[in-house]
């Protein structure tokens, strides 16, 4: 895997109302900045909510349809899942961080009621 791919944790929102939990959008955009196409093999991120691995990202991740993405170069790909209901599942606050080779990524998650 190419050192000049970035990845971004996105999400479509930092507050969420609990009722409106299931339009939580979460996902990854991740650029290629070589010369030349890079597979992407998203399977090797990880997802922790609160420190626990999240099974769901991990379904998502390793369900073999976009295992082996190839994002052509100096291009950005973006992939994301409705995963509120599977990682909130009740009001408060809550930490994400996102892991692939050295890269962390993390994020703060409020559910309103």
């Amino acid at each position: 895997m190419s050192e000049n791919i970035e990845i971004k944790l996105i999400m479509s929102s930092d507050k969420i109302i609990y009722s409106d939990i299931e339009n939580f959008i979460i996902g990854l955009k991740i650029t290629n900045n070589n010369d030349k196409a890079e597979k992407f093999d998203i399977s090797k991120t990880k997802l922790f909510v609160n420190n626990a691995e999240s099974i769901a990202w991990s379904l998502c991740t390793q369900n073999g349809t976009i295992i082996n993405l190839t994002i052509p170069s100096k291009k950005t790909e973006t992939i994301q899942w409705p995963l509120g209901t599977a990682l909130f599942q009740t009001i408060g606050e809550y930490h994400l961080k996102l892991l692939w080779n050295s890269i962390v990524q993390e994020a703060k998650v409020t559910v309103m009621k």
